[in-house]
């Protein structure tokens, strides 16, 4: 601005009117793509970077689709199979594997720990990596697949059962009987209905793995694959989900178990024992491994029982030294029985430990553990605007402001110098000289960038104390929290908040706070312009800020519902993308990819929906806003063509000035727009 002007002058002795107000009027016009570029080159490196990963993402090669899944329903075999380690490197963790299971029988799978049986089992539901020249792997038939940790989704226990599929009473009551479910559910506030969190956090081991024995069994698949899943559970439980699922429930199923445990193997008949990392045996099991299967399950049995008359005996002995302080408690719990109480359900989980489900009778039972997120109805209370403050200390915000103030005062005088200069009005009742009004013009305008630079250095800073002190408080809330809280809140909505939420504290508040900042100063600084130019136009701004306060309060209301529906939103879809990625395998072994791929599409584009509705809220924020500020700009031209009609009454208003206020008030009319929506996503965000 001040070359531009130095330069006219220098080749013109006088800077007419006619030529200032359309130079202000170029530059003002200018100056926002100058400072939009540096913000829009940023933007541009941070896109390439992101497609950059997006695209290495997608370009990493997709699960290659292996099995052979023709022939007989139910059929099982490797011919001579090299797997190789799931990522990446060419040495072969099994080399030359070849076997098969009995069609529709039962097959054991047992080795020492590290031998490749669980690599074996998933390569046998595609979710191997073999060799180039590797043989044939067949699995014919649908499949159902029992990991060794059982994944559990976030919804009721009867949810993860059927899993999707049409509920079947009588096919459900025989699967909860034989997987041993129904005193689980007796212990649980709301029975097979009871809300599981994520990752089956209200669940002991044991229960989870029957959870998946019974998602299995309800599933009625051809082939049953069971990752060692008896190691979670007591040794009578786990004889009574062989027995009664396994032999039982699921005949005339192909069954695959992966097992330690070798007194089942007389149940089966084919066996396959591992060695290091290769088959030393595949076929019907010897009678000798019979007789020691055998002779292992009367042992087990035998310490079973000695371990319940211990159980038993330490209970009877702990009942009779506290046999008082039992009848004193029963007295008075029968006496306050009419009145309040709980309800206390002992029970055993499948560790050993005892399970006390106490419920109060007043409280509403709840089918779900998840905490909902809560969505604030109204306006931001003063108290987060104050909270925020004093993030970011008291220091910061007063330089802030302060240097903003004279900032904005600056290059507002140094508009009213440049429009005195051009009219060569007297100031302070003298006059100045061409390179006198340069001088003093640049001064202003070098003030001007001086103190810029300093209040958004101390902005900065600010802003920096709040995202550091903020993410410091949430940090510290996180390791201080209880086990309870991880258990009733979604790992998507924790994670929302170190990503999205604090992303928005960094970025979009910050910015959003200096645009407020900037605009109200530049609005305050017009305001002033106009007013000194046209004194009468006191009259109609407040008739224009009533219009504009109630423009901007529709918008931020709704704006800021918008915004709490994007982040509730948002969990959700975080929420089922974590769940998805825990059980991958089972998810692809029960062909459920489709199922949940829908799920995500239909929360994603949930999610999608609040920040469209809020780009057509912009729309009309700015359809209304540029209409009040055409509204203004009347009445200015209006009341400035007054003025030089019948005379300003000896205040010194001249037409520069008043072409000035013309301009000022043209500028500010994006402001205004810029202004409301900035201040809304702030108070939203």
């Amino acid at each position: 601005c001040v070359c531009v002007f130095d330069m006219y002058s220098s080749v013109s002795c006088t800077i007419p009117t006619v030529r200032v107000l359309p130079a202000i009027t170029m530059i003002n016009v200018i100056r926002l793509p100058v400072i939009m570029m540096p913000m829009s080159l940023v933007a541009v490196v941070t896109s390439s970077v992101s497609l950059g990963r997006i695209r290495r993402f997608l370009m990493k090669p997709d699960i290659v689709e292996y099995v052979d899944m023709d022939g007989e329903p139910g059929s099982l075999s490797l011919d001579n199979v090299t797997i190789l380690p799931p990522l990446t490197g060419d040495e072969p963790i099994l080399k030359n594997i070849t076997c098969s299971v009995t069609p529709k029988g039962f097959t054991i799978l047992h080795g020492p720990t590290g031998c490749g049986k669980s690599t074996l089992v998933k390569t046998l539901i595609g979710e191997g990596r073999l060799s180039e020249d590797s043989g044939a792997v067949k699995c014919c038939g649908s499949v159902a697949y029992i990991s060794q940790e059982a994944w559990i989704m976030n919804a009721t226990v009867q949810g993860n059962i059927i899993m999707g599929l049409p509920f079947d009473e009588d096919l459900y009551n025989q699967v909860v009987e034989a997987c041993q479910l129904r005193d689980d559910f007796q212990q649980l506030p709301e029975g097979d209905q009871t809300g599981i969190g994520e990752r089956g956090v209200n669940l002991s081991g044991g229960q989870k793995q029957r959870v998946a024995f019974a998602r299995a069994a309800y599933s009625n698949r051809d082939i049953v694959i069971m990752d060692d899943p008896l190691s979670a559970v007591d040794a009578h439980v786990s004889r009574a989900l062989v027995e009664d699922c396994i032999l039982k429930l699921m005949a005339g199923k192909t069954r695959v178990l992966v097992t330690h445990q070798i007194q089942y193997l007389y149940h089966c008949q084919h066996v396959i024992e591992m060695g290091d990392r290769c088959i030393n045996f595949a076929g019907e099991p010897p009678a000798e491994l019979v007789r020691a299967a055998k002779e292992a399950d009367r042992k087990a049995i035998e310490e079973e029982a000695v371990k319940r008359r211990d159980e038993e005996e330490a209970k009877k002995q702990e009942a009779l030294e506290r046999g008082s302080t039992d009848s004193t408690t029963d007295t008075q719990s029968n006496d306050d029985n009419d009145t309040t109480g709980a309800v206390a359900l002992p029970a055993q989980n499948d560790d050993g430990a005892t399970v006390i489900a106490t419920q109060d009778p007043k409280t509403p039972k709840n089918k779900t553990l998840m905490t909902k997120e809560v969505t604030v109805i109204g306006g931001v209370s003063w108290k987060v605007y104050s909270w925020y403050a004093t993030l970011g200390t008291f220091k910061w915000a007063v330089l802030t402001l302060f240097f903003g103030i004279v900032w904005r005062t600056s290059s507002v005088f140094g508009d009213l110098w440049l429009s005195w200069w051009s009219g060569k009005v007297k100031i302070f009742g003298r006059s100045y000289e061409d390179t006198e009004y340069m001088t003093y013009f640049s001064i202003c305008v070098g003030a001007g960038v001086f103190l810029n630079a300093l209040w958004q250095l101390f902005l900065a800073f600010f802003v920096l104390e709040v995202s550091k002190n903020s993410h410091h408080s949430m940090i510290s809330r996180v390791l201080r929290a209880p086990t309870s809280f991880f258990d009733t809140t979604p790992m998507g909505r924790i994670l929302n908040r170190f990503s999205k939420d604090m992303d928005n504290m960094d970025t979009t508040i910050s910015e959003s706070l200096r645009q407020i900042l900037n605009m109200s100063l530049i609005l305050i600084g017009t305001i002033a312009v106009v007013i000194y130019t046209s004194p009468f136009i006191l009259v109609v701004i407040p008739v224009l800020m009533l219009m504009l306060r109630a423009v901007y309060n529709k918008y931020v209301t709704t704006v800021r519902n918008l915004k709490q529906l994007e982040a509730t939103s948002r969990s959700p879809m975080m929420a089922v993308l974590n769940e998805t990625l825990g059980g991958l395998s089972t998810i692809r072994a029960y062909a459920m990819s489709g199922h949940f791929r829908t799920t995500h599409i239909i929360r994603a584009q949930a999610a999608a929906v609040p920040p469209y509705c809020g780009r057509c809220c912009q729309r009309w924020l700015s359809f209304h806003t540029e209409s009040i500020g055409n509204l203004a700009l009347f009445v200015v031209v209006y009341m400035g063509a007054l003025i030089i009609t019948i005379g300003d009454g000896g205040l010194g208003i001249t037409i520069p000035v008043i072409s000035l206020a013309i301009t000022y008030v043209t500028a500010t009319t994006n402001a205004i727009t810029f202004l409301t929506r900035t201040a809304a996503e702030f108070e939203a965000s």
